[in-house]
């Protein structure tokens, strides 16, 4: 069964070149170093460059523990200054249009009320998922449950530019809120560029 993980991380400034050089060094790698990695997006916030998130999937959860257990992920994550947020992530949905590529990615954090968990999570799977998927522009689409109950969602969507997300946003702003505002305690949006990117079913070529 497949094990998902998300880690949220804000660098300090003067680390950022040290910490990208080592992002893109270890996917360069992994198929070698870490064999259990099927894939991993990483993504850098456009506003706030030093803010990043990074999606990961793995083979078994005792793959990403073996990673996350090397030293060099404890150096960039555990022991940095500020810490990652290190979050076991389980996925209700996956929709892509594999044939093309997004060049801007949109993370939402919903929390809901302890006692909408359940109904959250029906309507993001629900209404407002259709309104998504059904978007000019979306090239992706996954949510993300943060924790083994119901009631905080991570939810990433790929565009295939910044406009198309924008006109997403105005369109479906008023009634995605209506729905959605009773519900919840907190929301925290990041729209970031994709910084680095690896598949385990994508392998470079090399000349």
């Amino acid at each position: 069964m497949p094990f998902f993980v998300g880690v949220f991380q804000d660098i300090r400034p003067e680390l950022l070149d040290e910490m990208l050089a080592g992002v893109r060094d270890d996917l360069a790698h992994s198929y070698r170093r870490n064999p259990g990695r099927r894939q991993s997006r990483v993504f850098q916030q456009i506003d706030l460059p030093t803010s990043f998130i990074a999606i990961s999937e793995w083979d078994a959860e005792e793959d990403f523990q073996r990673f996350q257990a090397s030293q060099r992920f404890q150096r960039m994550t555990v022991q940095a200054d500020p810490p990652a947020r290190i979050e076991r992530l389980h996925r209700l949905r996956s929709f892509a249009r594999m044939a093309f590529q997004a060049h801007c990615v949109a993370c939402i954090r919903l929390i809901a009320l302890p006692e909408h968990g359940d109904e959250l999570e029906a309507a993001i799977l629900g209404s407002i998922r259709v309104d998504v998927e059904s978007s000019p522009g979306l090239i992706s689409h996954d949510v993300f449950r943060a924790g083994a109950q119901a009631g905080q969602l991570v939810i990433v969507h790929g565009w295939e530019s910044l406009a198309a997300l924008e006109a997403f946003r105005t369109d479906t702003r008023e009634r995605h809120g209506e729905i959605l505002n009773p519900l919840l305690t907190s929301v925290e949006r990041f729209v970031g560029s994709v910084t680095a990117v690896f598949s385990r079913e994508i392998r470079p070529v090399h000349p």
